[in-house]
């Protein structure tokens, strides 16, 4: 393992490499193949690492380094690294290549199985809903699957583990206590966790919302949340608010509709939030107004057709998968100006500029990414102004850092109170 934590190391540092020939088919990683044919070969970055059976030495070693310190309760390295699924890992391949806007980036995790948390990003792939359903001019857009009950499956097998069975009953009741009287519980949401989450975020920084109280003016943003299978939630929130006066409920063929029963006052009159269930598709929408999530649900003005979305999405498998993300050019600096209007004091501006910088760098250009399950692992594609070189390079600085942390999971599990 150490040879191989090395060579990683040599080949993060010499990214940018010429053309060689490939070994013998019998010498060859057996993954190899596999991952490489979904990366670009020959551009600026190009890493592949078998790392079958690494991760499972490297959460041994780490048990031998901080066994001894662990008191108490504590998480088995191994065995934890085997709940989550990460021993399943075989092979990690990385690919950049520079383009007129930016780099287009790919990276594919080749995996025996996935398990553990491998399998919270979803089932198949699918087709993407986002680009109809988001408004053309979004500055943020994104759809994801997320499969909560598969999270929670592999956090509780470790709770089994490490600590008594008095404490894990201490946590499932306290997830399995309502958030208000009457409404659902914490458990509740991870029982209908497996989900889809679609979101679609504008601004307009030309118009400014004050916030009573806060002393600061934010710029006027648009906002709807899709949940899939959540509907529940709306039908709990209707009982609990039935002889509200604060809230009206409104219910059709089509739909279930709370929204205030007033308008609130002043400038934050423009904001009209409501929670709406489809009663069909049992799917849930939190927007900031019927208007924005009735544009979304029309879609005459579809992110498709957004020229900055086609330039930020060109050359990525945009049609299906299981996680999309948009960012448009306009984000960044908005942001920027957001700071300014914030009340920092000059160190947390100073540390908001320098990772928005960082995190914002394109220029003109927006950003967009792409992932997918795929029988053999999970391949990503994105577009951006950063290729994955400057990544690898901070990975190789501070790996001793990561396996630090890493080995930090042994700590003991701290006693409910």
């Amino acid at each position: 393992m150490t040879v191989r934590f090395l060579t990683l190391t040599a080949l993060l540092l010499f990214t940018a490499c010429g053309t060689a020939p490939l070994v013998p088919k019998h010498a060859r990683s057996p993954y190899f193949d596999d991952v490489t044919e979904h990366l670009d070969i020959g551009g600026e970055v190009f890493v592949y690492v078998d790392i079958a059976g690494d991760v499972k030495e490297a959460a041994s070693l780490a048990d031998e380094l901080l066994g001894a310190a662990a008191d108490g309760d504590a998480i088995d390295p191994v065995f934890m690294a085997d709940v989550l699924g990460f021993t399943r890992l075989n092979a990690v391949g990385l690919s950049s290549v520079q383009t007129d806007t930016g780099y287009l980036n790919k990276s594919f995790l080749h995996m025996s199985k996935r398990e553990g948390l491998l399998r919270v990003t979803g089932g198949a792939p699918h087709r993407f809903r986002l680009p109809a359903f988001a408004v053309k001019g979004a500055d943020l857009a994104f759809e994801t699957d997320i499969h909560m009950k598969e999270a929670f499956a592999a956090i509780d097998v470790l709770l089994r583990k490490s600590i008594s069975e008095d404490k894990r009953r201490k946590w499932m009741e306290r997830l399995e206590t309502p958030v208000l009287p009457g409404l659902f519980s914490p458990m509740d949401l991870i029982q209908h966790g497996d989900t889809r989450v679609t979101a679609v975020f504008t601004s307009d920084p030309d118009r400014q919302l004050t916030i009573p109280l806060a002393d600061v003016s934010l710029p006027y943003t648009q906002g709807v949340i899709a949940l899939d299978g959540m509907g529940f939630v709306v039908e709990q929130i209707k009982e609990f608010v039935a002889d509200s006066l604060l809230f009206r409920v409104e219910t059709s063929d089509e739909w279930d509709t709370i929204r205030l029963a007033q308008d609130l006052p002043g400038e934050l009159g423009s904001v009209a939030p409501v929670i709406r269930r489809d009663r069909k598709t049992d799917r849930l929408y939190i927007a900031t107004s019927p208007e924005f999530l009735n544009d979304c649900l029309s879609g005459r003005h579809p992110l498709a057709a957004d020229p900055d979305y086609i330039a930020a999405t060109e050359d990525l498998p945009v049609d299906e998968g299981n996680s999309l993300l948009y960012i448009s050019p306009r984000l960044g600096p908005g942001l920027r100006k957001l700071t300014e209007r914030l009340p920092l004091n000059k160190k947390e501006s100073t540390v908001a500029r320098m990772l928005l910088d960082r995190v914002f760098d394109g220029g003109d250009a927006g950003a967009a990414a792409v992932c997918a399950n795929e029988k053999r692992g999970i391949s990503c594609a994105s577009r951006g102004p950063f290729s994955h070189k400057m990544s690898l390079l901070t990975f190789a600085t501070v790996n001793p850092v990561t396996l630090g942390f890493l080995s930090a999971m042994s700590f003991p599990v701290p006693e409910l109170k």
